[in-house]
């Protein structure tokens, strides 16, 4: 999961969001990442490349299109979140401890 890889790299959440579990109200019962997330809530198409993500992403420096892709991960994510407590969809928040 994405916590236990964050934790292994000395990360520590205080909290997290459950998409999956926010997006119940919509009938979708599997996994919701950024992507449809975007579509879904905010009707928009977030681009996501295939290659970008599946490139090496320890090799410094980070091309352009990996940056690209970070911050636009990150803006949707901050969007998503917005949205998702706007219409009081947000599932409580886990504590990692």
């Amino acid at each position: 999961s994405d916590v236990s890889l964050l934790r292994s790299k000395g990360i520590e959440l205080a909290g997290t969001v459950d998409l999956s579990k926010s997006f119940h109200v919509f009938g979708i019962k599997q996994q919701v990442g950024a992507q449809n997330a975007v579509a879904i809530l905010l009707r928009q198409y977030l681009p996501k490349s295939k290659h970008t993500k599946l490139s090496n992403w320890s090799k410094f420096p980070l091309t352009e299109a990996q940056i690209d892709y970070a911050c636009a991960d990150a803006y949707a994510s901050l969007r998503i979140y917005e949205e998702l407590k706007r219409r009081n969809l947000l599932t409580a928040s886990r504590k990692y401890r």
